[in-house]
C-alpha cells in the first residue's frame, strides 16, 4: 500500500512515454518554430534548472547594453552636429569679414582664405559624420524596441506554461491527498474486518458489532473509493508527465531557442552598427586628413607651404604706384632768400624783385574765384589731379596726415601757381598724404563751409527722409540750390572721391571712410573753435557723415556726369 506522500515537485515525477496534446492553444509559442534537432546549448540549458531565467537576464543585459550605445550615439551625433555647424558658421562669417576688407591679393591673404574654405569643407563633413551617427542611433533605437518586445513574449510565454505546469501540480498534489486519506481509510476498514473475523473487538470503536456482511460492504465501499482516487490521481500524475514532457522537449527548447536567437539578433545588429559607426568615423578622419595634405596641392599643408613673403612685399610696393627717383633728385637745393628791399650796396640791376603770391587759404570761395577767373578753385584742380595720378593705389589716402613741413611746402606751391599742374614727387617730398593733408586743410580754412551753414539744415532735413527716393530727391534739390561756385566745387570734388573709391580694392577708403573724413570738413564741423553747444549737436555731426555718404553714393544720380 501507498503511504501519506507531500506534494511532488516537477522534477519528481516521472515523465509518461504516453503522448499527449496541450489542452490549449495557450500553450503554442508565438516563436519560431526550431528544427527537430536541438543544438549541443539548447539541450545543455534545458537541463539546468536556471536555464531560461539565465537567457532572460543575459538578453536583458544585452538591452540594456544597447540602451546605453543608443544613448551614447545620440549625444555624439548632437555634438558633432554642433561642432560642424559652429566651425561652418565661424569660418563663413571669418570668410564674409576677410572678403569685405578686400585685401590685397597676395599668397598670405589667399592661404588665409584657402584655410577658411578648409575649415568650412571640414564643418560640412562633420556635419555628414553627424547626420550618419544620428541614422545609427535611430537603427539602434528600433532595435531595441524590437528586441525588447520579442523577450517579453517570450517571457510571457514561459510565464502561461509555468502557470499551467504550476496548476496542473497542485491539481496533482490534491489528487494524491485524496488517494491517500482514500487508501488509509481502506486500510482501516480491512484491519476491522480481520479483527472481527478473529473474535477481538475493539472497545470504544464501534457502538455495536456488526455482522461480517454488512463488514464486506463497508470495506467494500472503502476499496472502491480507494481505486478511484488512485485511479484520479494516476491519471492527473500521466497528465502532469505529459505537460512536463511537452514543456521540456517542445516547448522549453522553442523558448530558450527564441531567446538564443534574440541575443544574436542583439548582438549580430550591434556589431553591425558598430561597424557603421567605426567605417563613418573612418571616412571622416580620412576626409579631414585629405583637408590636411591631399594629393592635388589642396590641402592645408600645401597651402601654408605657398606663402611667400618676399613676393608678397615685392608685389605690394609695386601696386602702390610710387615712381622711381633719381639720386639727383633726392639732393636737396640751395635756396636763397630773396628779400624785398632793395639793397643799395648792390647795382640796381641786382635789385630783388618780390615773388608774386597771391592769398589761397582762409579765403572765401567766391573771392578766390573772382582771382583766378574760373569755375573751380586751381588747389583743388591741382590736388586732384596728382592725387590722381599718383595716389590711387596709395593705403589710407585721405585718412593718414603728411608731415607738417611738406604739407607747407604744397601750400607754398599751390599759392605761386597760377594755372592748374601736377605737382611730382619732389614737389610734395614723395608723401602723398601731404598733397591729401594740403588739401583738407584748405577745405577747412574756408571762411564758410563748402556747403554752407544757412542751409545745412535743408541738407539734414533731406538725408531724413525714410523714402529713399524722396531722399535722394530732396538731396538733390539742396544741392541744386547751392551758389554756382559750391555747386562746381562740390561736383568737381565728389567726382574726385568717386574716383578714389573706384580704387577701395588697393587703398582701403570705400564711401563710409570718406564719408567720415570730409562730412565735418564740408559741413564745417571739424573746424577749429566749433563747439556743439552753440549750433550744432554730436547728432549733427553724425548727420553731416550721412549726408556726404548719400551724395557719394548717389553720384551719378545727382551731378549726371559725362561718360567720359
Amino acid at each position: 500500500m501507498m503511504g501519506s506522500e507531500g506534494s511532488l515537485s516537477l522534477s519528481e515525477i516521472t515523465i509518461s512515454p504516453k503522448e499527449h496534446q496541450p489542452p490549449s492553444k495557450l500553450l503554442q509559442p508565438s516563436t519560431p518554430s526550431t528544427t527537430d534537432s536541438v543544438d549541443d546549448d539548447i539541450e545543455q540549458w534545458r537541463n539546468l534548472d536556471n536555464g531560461l531565467p539565465c537567457l532572460l537576464e543575459k538578453a536583458k543585459q544585452d538591452i540594456n547594453v544597447a540602451k546605453e550605445v543608443l544613448n551614447f550615439f545620440k549625444k555624439r551625433a548632437a555634438i558633432e552636429d554642433e561642432y560642424a555647424r559652429q566651425l561652418t558658421r565661424l569660418s563663413q562669417s571669418m570668410l564674409e569679414s576677410h572678403d569685405r576688407q578686400q585685401f590685397a591679393p597676395d599668397t598670405l591673404t589667399h592661404a588665409w582664405s584657402s584655410i577658411l574654405r578648409i575649415h568650412e569643407s571640414i564643418g560640412d563633413q562633420r556635419q555628414k559624420f553627424s547626420t550618419e551617427i544620428a541614422e545609427v542611433a535611430e537603427d539602434i533605437a528600433y532595435l531595441v524596441k524590437d528586441i525588447e518586445k520579442k523577450r517579453k513574449m517570450t517571457k510571457d510565454l514561459s510565464v502561461r506554461h509555468e502557470r499551467v505546469l504550476g496548476d496542473a501540480d497542485l491539481a496533482l498534489t490534491k489528487a494524491k491527498q485524496r488517494y491517500d486519506v482514500s487508501s488509509e481509510e481502506w486500510e482501516t476498514k480491512l484491519m476491522q474486518q480481520k479483527n472481527d473475523a478473529m473474535g477481538l473487538t475493539l472497545k470504544g470503536m464501534f457502538k455495536q458489532n456488526r455482522n461480517q456482511m454488512q463488514l464486506n460492504k463497508i470495506e467494500d465501499e472503502a476499496r472502491n473509493k480507494a481505486a478511484m482516487a488512485d485511479e484520479q490521481y494516476k491519471q492527473q500524475l500521466s497528465y502532469v508527465n505529459r505537460l512536463r514532457k511537452d514543456y521540456y522537449d517542445e516547448h522549453l527548447p522553442k523558448m530558450l531557442t527564441a531567446l538564443k536567437m534574440t541575443d544574436n539578433e542583439c548582438c549580430v545588429a550591434l556589431r553591425y552598427q558598430f561597424s557603421r559607426y567605426d567605417y563613418a568615423f573612418e571616412q571622416a578622419v580620412v576626409a579631414n586628413g585629405t583637408e590636411l595634405d591631399d594629393d592635388e596641392d589642396g590641402g592645408l599643408r600645401m597651402v601654408i607651404t605657398k606663402i611667400d613673403k618676399d613676393a608678397d612685399l615685392r608685389n605690394y610696393v609695386n601696386t602702390q604706384g610710387g615712381r622711381m627717383v633719381s639720386s639727383d633728385a633726392r639732393e636737396l637745393k640751395y635756396e636763397k632768400y630773396e628779400m624785398a628791399v632793395k639793397i643799395e650796396d648792390e647795382p640796381a640791376s641786382k635789385a630783388i624783385i618780390p615773388v608774386k603770391t597771391r592769398s589761397v587759404f582762409g579765403v572765401s570761395l567766391d573771392q578766390l574765384l573772382k582771382v583766378e577767373g574760373g569755375e573751380v578753385p586751381i588747389i583743388l584742380r591741382i590736388c586732384a589731379q596728382t592725387i590722381e595720378a599718383y595716389g590711387l593705389h596709395n593705403q589710407g589716402i585721405y585718412r593718414l596726415s603728411g608731415a607738417a613741413s611738406h604739407i607747407r611746402k604744397v601750400k607754398a606751391l599751390v599759392e605761386s601757381a597760377t594755372t592748374a599742374f601736377h605737382l611730382t614727387p619732389e614737389d610734395y617730398s614723395g608723401d602723398i598724404n601731404s598733397v591729401t593733408g594740403a588739401l583738407k586743410l584748405w577745405f577747412r580754412e574756408l571762411p564758410d563751409p563748402l556747403i554752407p551753414r544757412q542751409v545745412s539744415e535743408q541738407f539734414i532735413a533731406a538725408a531724413k527722409c525714410e523714402d529713399e527716393r524722396l531722399r535722394v530727391v530732396s538731396l538733390h534739390t539742396a544741392i541744386n540750390d547751392l551758389p554756382d561756385a559750391n555747386y562746381a566745387t562740390l561736383r568737381y570734388l565728389v567726382n574726385h572721391l568717386d574716383k578714389i573709391q573706384q580704387h577701395k580694392v588697393y587703398n582701403k577708403m570705400g564711401i563710409p571712410n570718406l564719408a567720415i573724413i570730409f562730412g565735418p570738413t564740408l559741413m564745417g564741423g571739424d573746424k577749429e573753435g566749433y563747439t556743439f553747444d552753440e549750433s550744432k549737436t554730436l547728432q549733427d555731426m553724425q548727420w553731416h557723415v550721412r549726408i556726404v555718404e548719400i551724395i557719394l553714393e548717389n553720384y551719378r544720380i545727382i551731378f549726371e556726369p559725362d561718360d567720359e
